[in-house]
Order: C-alpha cells, then structure tokens, then sequence
C-alpha cells in the first residue's frame, strides 16, 4: 500500500471498517458516516497526531530518524515498508476492538472511565495493551476522559526477582493475616504460578474444586493442585464468597471477613463510590439532574447518573415485558429496586420519562419562583446553573403541544405558565412544497404575460407576496433546474409545467 496523505495511508482500507465501526473511524474524522466517508484535511491531521505519538515513543536507539522518517512519508507517495504497515494495522484492530468491546458494554470512548479500561484489559484479546497508544491520543485530544492503559517499559526487561527475595513474599503473604485475602491469593498465584493480575481476575468460582483432601485449581486444560497452606486460602476465599452469595453467612463473619478487606463484589464497591459522588453532588446543586460534563472531586457524576438511568429504562422495560406475558431476553445490566430506592432518597426526579434537560430547567425554575421571583420570560435574563430560564420559559410556550400531558400539567399548576397566544407564535416554516408551488405561480405569472415560458438563464421576475411585500425570484435559473431533474421529478410537476409551455429539451 502506498501512503497518499489520508489517514489510510499506512494501512489497507477495508470497508468492513467504515462500516462497522463509524463511532471509531468519527474520532479522526467527525464527518465521516456509514455510507460516505469524508476523509478531508482535518482527517488526515488527527491521523498524523495519533501517528506521531506511537512512533514518537518507541524507545529504540533510531527513535528519532523512525520519527522523522515516518512522519514525512506519511502524506507522501513513497510505498510503505511492510512493518510499517504491519505495525500500523495492529494499532487499528486494537483500536477498533476497544471501540466494540465498549460498545457492547454499553458505553462510549468518551463516556469511558478507568474501571471500564481496567475491565478491558483483564480480557484475553492479544492487542489489548497496543490500544495504549489510541487512548493515549483520545485523551489528548480531550475525546475521553482521563484514562489509560500502561505502557511496557522500552528500556530492557525487567529485574528477576531473585529466589529468596520471591520465597520471602510467599512467606509474608501465607502467614500474615492483616493482608487483604483476594490480595493474598492473588500474590500466591502470581509467584507460584506465574498468573498474571489479569488472569486471576477472571478466575471463577467452579474453577475450585475439592476431592476429599484434595484442592484443585483449574488454571488451563489440567486443574492443578495446589499445595501447602495455600488450598486453604483458596477455599476460605472461595466457601465466603458463596455464603455471602446465598447469605448463609452471620453478620459477625462478614464484619471480620470486611476488616480483613473482603470485597464481595467490586461492582458494589463502584455503585457505592458513584452514589457517594453523586449524593455530594446533589447536596450542592439541590437536584440529581447533573449534566454530562458534572464531577464531584473529580468523580464523573454526569457520567454515572446517565448509566444509571439507562439500567433503570431497562429495569423498567423488564418489568413491563412480564406484566403483558412476554419474555425477557435477560435482566443484566438492569437496575435492583433497591438502588432505585438509594437514588430516589436523594431526589425523587432523578429519572424522568422526557429528557433530564428538561426536568432540570423545570427544577430551576420552581426554585426561582419559591425564592420570591418573577417568572422570567425573555432570553438571557435569568441564568442559573448555566440554564437560561428565560429561553426555557419561551420555548415551552412555542411548543406547548409537543409536551406530554404531565408535562402540560406541571407547567401550568407548579410554575403558571401557560401556551402561547397565536399572534405571539413565529410564522410557521415553509415547506419545500409549499416552496416549490411558490415559484410555479411566479413561472405561471411570466407564462401568463409573455405567453411562453423561453426564459433568459439570468432573467429575474419580480412578484408581490400574500404579505404585500415585492419578493424577486430568479426565475431563467429555477426554469433550467427543473429542465435538469426532469427525471426525478414528481409527474404532477411535470404536468403542471408542461401545461404552461415548458421545453423540456
């Protein structure tokens, strides 16, 4: 493949690419679609940005020249070598792979935090730290968060832990028992059996078992048996882990399990960080309806609250699917009752069924009015929280018949506001049809004086409108467009011009 200056040019172009991934390709091109990408100047940027960072980084001793040499042959005509188009085609796979599997997970690369990154590299994909240099450059250029993958040192292999040095942490984390006993078994396996953070993250309960005094541990094809002290580390960890599951366990052996630093589940300990942010946040703003872009000591409250709301839709959906008798395909994902009962305990508008914008605005001005004030009315008066109330006021009024009902009611009985008057309503848009049978009356009006409709291509016909003002309309050239889509043309149309002597050739 030879480089041509676009973002491709390191790279085949596949088009499976293009279309199954636009919420990737987008991140370099914002005006990229399914169906037509447009791979203009601005492309061809992002991509060289994304490219200099990974071939800026490689620690080798030709760093600089691979750099430059790169660089410059980017946008050049000059073929690319095959490791360079090798080297450029995993960085994409890795690219794309992270895009799906956060997709699939329900989320965004913009929407992404570091638990879902350090979710996506406890999997097994091959490339999974070579998306590094993608994330690198999505945060960068502030389309993510403050996010990361890390990057495997340039600068040699790393020290061998030495033989007593390695026997010496197996003895610390066998016998102390102030040591988390996740934090234990997880050492053990790392310095026993070399398994990485990783792999023992994704271990499950049924890859334990015990045959009379024997513990196996299923870390390949062959379970393996685990000797010493460890088994009963393992089935310590493992036997608590279900009687917390089926709730066989006392309140006195959770306490003790909990000062140990069991954790039960890591996905309750992230609902427990969010709901403390977003409990902080709500003691300040007075409302749960943050924003997308909300934080509460650098903790994405706006993030988190639209996930939450998005299990709580499907929560809902669950629950509506089984009162009318149908299947539901599977309750993943979905909001417990008791969270929905931790988040209405803090504002009982949290999830509303129009958008949060709305209900927001809605809030805020409740808040001004209580406060003793005037309903704000025209734009740019009142700002609160960044809403303007005014501009929120107004275009209630104007679209009164798109709101709900409810919506209606609680505009009209909590902030007294009501629909606007006709003469206070913007005249309404014109159609393209109502266009177009505009401009036939004026080509009808020339017809009518001239008695054919041979019209100069810059001739230009002046008409007086239902508002009594003279409007020009250039008529030789509206003539010539409709002579060109003759083809497309609706065949009334066609009818209707015919009639008053249009040449269609």
């Amino acid at each position: 493949t030879s480089c041509t200056g676009s973002w491709t040019a390191c790279a085949p172009r596949p088009r499976s690419l293009t279309c199954e991934q636009p919420s990737w390709l987008t991140a370099f091109c914002p005006h990229a679609t399914n169906n037509s990408p447009r791979w203009n100047g601005d492309c061809r940027e992002n991509w060289l940005d994304w490219r200099r960072q990974w071939t800026g980084k490689r620690s080798t001793p030709s760093r600089p020249g691979t750099t430059s040499n790169a660089l410059r042959r980017l946008p050049s005509t000059t073929p690319t070598t095959y490791y360079q188009a090798l080297s450029a085609r995993r960085h994409i796979q890795a690219a794309t792979a992270l895009a799906r599997w956060l997709r699939d997970r329900g989320t965004s690369l913009a929407d992404a935090t570091q638990h879902d990154i350090d979710a996506w590299l406890t999997g097994t994909y091959y490339l999974r730290y070579v998306a590094s240099t993608f994330v690198s450059w999505a945060v960068a250029h502030r389309r993510a968060q403050t996010i990361a993958i890390p990057r495997t040192s340039g600068d040699g292999p790393m020290p061998v832990i030495g033989h007593d040095r390695r026997w010496a942490l197996v003895r610390r984390l066998l016998h102390d028992a102030d040591l988390p006993a996740a934090t234990r078994v997880a050492g053990l396996l790392l310095l026993l059996y070399a398994q990485s953070v990783s792999r023992t993250a994704r271990l499950r309960l049924d890859q334990v078992t015990r045959t009379d005094d024997t513990v196996y541990l299923a870390l390949g094809p062959v379970p393996t048996t685990l000797p010493g002290p460890l088994p009963q580390l393992v089935l310590d960890l493992a036997d608590a882990r279900r009687f917390y599951a089926r709730r066989d366990m006392d309140a006195d052996r959770i306490d003790q399990m909990e000062k140990l630093g069991m954790v039960w589940s890591h996905f309750d300990v992230a609902w427990e960080e969010g709901l403390s942010a977003a409990r902080g946040w709500a003691a300040e703003a007075g409302h749960l309806l943050a924003p997308l872009d909300a934080t509460h000591q650098g903790y994405r409250v706006g993030i988190w609250l639209k996930n939450a709301r998005a299990a709580a839709r499907k929560a809902a959906e669950n629950e509506q699917r089984r009162a009318e008798g149908l299947p539901v395909e599977s309750s993943a994902g979905a909001l417990s009752e008791e969270r929905r009962e931790q988040l209405e305990g803090i504002d009982p508008s949290w999830c509303p069924a129009w958008p949060v914008e709305w209900q927001r605005a809605f809030h805020l001005v409740r808040l001004h009015l209580e406060a003793g004030r005037e309903l704000a009315t025209k734009p740019g008066g009142v700002v609160h929280q960044g809403e303007d109330l005014g501009q929120w006021v107004r275009s209630v009024r104007l679209g009164w018949v798109k709101l709900t009902t409810v919506q209606q009611w609680m505009c009209e009985q909590v902030l007294g506001i009501e629909p606007a008057a006709e003469d206070e309503k913007p005249p309404p848009r014109r159609t393209q049809a109502d266009k177009w049978a505009m401009d036939y009356a004026v080509a009808k009006q020339f017809y009518e004086r001239e008695g054919n409709l041979r019209v100069p291509r810059k001739h230009i016909e002046r008409t007086v409108g239902e508002d009594q003002e003279e409007q020009e309309l250039r008529l030789g050239a509206w003539i010539g467009n409709q002579r060109s889509r003759a083809a497309t043309l609706a065949p009334e149309r066609v009818k209707q011009l015919s009639a008053i002597g249009m040449r269609w050739a």
